[in-house]
């Protein structure tokens, strides 16, 4: 099975014009599940995931702006989760979906936990990938440094063996998924230098690596939540998501040996996800 590639006009934050969001299509099902990427990624790393749900949803998964095939925008201000917020909540209402679940890795997760928050009855089930109710600062130092500078390789080879090693937490195992991760995450600019696929100017938009408090805001959320993490994660940390799973219908899972973020790609992952949401 291989998605529809779409591309649906955003409005932009200003109220003049529209930029382009592009997402993937799996599947036609009464249903709409929405799986949105971490802050440098794109939809395409949902591409397992997204397969293996189609039979029981229409799954979408965008593009955020900047990331792969969406727009990058001008003025590096708009790379925000309200941006992004709004540009999904927009596609969800383009689509004619009333109800949704969600699936967010990272800065996703975030963006899901808002929408929660303010849209209490659009999520029927969530699942928050690695990401909680308190970022540490390690982990935001830890993505600080490596947003800092724009990347730029003179060979894909050279490109592939960096992204192998930023993204080692991952623990990507077969080699046909380094290679699917490589095609959707690198470019080649009109000079012939290799990149990753994101605007670098989101890097001016990252907030200063301190700690995030979301507490407040997880207080607000009533949607049923199923909680991962990489048992090695630095952004998540242990005894916070012990702590979220307290208080809320939420369901705690660590995968041992992961870091920030458990990717979604192999079989064991996939059925834990696939089992909270249906």
């Amino acid at each position: 099975m291989s998605p529809e590639i779409k591309v649906f006009e955003a409005p932009n934050p200003d109220g003049k014009g529209t930029h382009k969001i592009s997402y993937t299509k799996w599947g036609s099902g009464e249903k709409l599940l929405v799986c949105v990427h971490g802050l440098t990624r794109n939809g395409r790393d949902f591409d397992w995931l997204a397969k293996e749900m189609a039979e029981h949803y229409t799954v979408i998964c965008p593009d955020m702006a900047g990331r792969h095939k969406s727009e990058w925008f001008e003025n590096y201000e708009w790379y925000d989760n309200m941006v992004y917020i709004a540009d999904t909540l927009a596609l969800i209402k383009h689509v004619g979906a009333k109800s949704i679940d969600w699936v967010g890795t990272s800065m996703g997760g975030i963006m899901g936990m808002i929408i929660a928050a303010t849209h209490p009855h659009l999520i029927g089930k969530m699942v928050l990938n690695d990401i909680g109710a308190e970022i540490s600062k390690a982990g935001m130092q830890r993505i600080n440094d490596y947003m800092k500078f724009e990347a730029k390789f003179k060979t894909r080879e050279e490109t592939e063996r960096k992204i192998r090693e930023i993204f080692a937490p991952f623990k990507i195992e077969r080699e046909e998924d380094w290679q699917k991760y490589f095609d959707f995450w690198i470019r080649k600019d009109v000079k012939g230098y290799y990149s990753y696929d994101y605007d670098p100017k989101i890097g001016q938009a990252f907030p200063p690596p301190e700690k995030v408090d979301l507490w407040r805001l997880w207080e607000a959320i009533q949607t049923p939540i199923l909680l991962l993490r990489g048992g090695l994660s630095d952004i998540l940390e242990r005894d916070v998501a012990e702590k979220m799973a307290q208080g809320h219908n939420v369901e705690f899972v660590e995968f041992a040996g992961y870091g920030h973020v458990p990717p979604l790609i192999n079989d064991e992952q996939i059925a834990v996800v696939k089992q909270f949401l249906l």
